[in-house]
C-alpha cells in the first residue's frame, strides 16, 4: 500500500462525523423553535380560545420534529413539551 493511501479515507471519515454532527444540532434547533413557536402561539390565543383545544398546537410541533427528523427527536420533543407544561 501506498504512504498517503489512507488520507482520503480519513477525510472521508471526518466529513461523515461533521456531517451527522451537523444533523443532530439542526434537529435540536429545529424541535427548540417548534416548541417556542407553540408556546408563543398558545399564549397569543389563549384570550381567544380555550386552553384545553390548544393542545392541538403541540401535537403540530411533535408531527413536525416527526417527519423532518424521525422518531428519537420527536420524543425528544415531546418531552420538552411536557416539561414546559407543567411549569406553566
Amino acid at each position: 500500500m501506498r504512504r498517503g493511501a489512507s488520507r482520503p479515507r480519513v477525510a472521508r471519515v471526518i466529513y461523515i462525523r461533521c456531517m451527522h454532527v451537523r444533523r443532530h444540532l439542526t434537529a435540536l434547533a429545529g424541535s427548540v423553535t417548534a416548541v417556542v413557536a407553540a408556546t408563543g402561539l398558545v399564549y397569543l390565543l389563549r384570550p381567544i380560545t380555550p386552553t384545553l383545544s390548544l393542545g392541538v398546537l403541540y401535537t403540530l410541533a411533535v408531527l413536525a420534529s416527526a417527519v423532518l427528523w424521525g422518531l428519537g427527536v420527536a420524543v425528544a420533543t415531546e418531552g420538552a413539551l411536557w416539561y414546559s407544561r407543567q411549569i406553566l
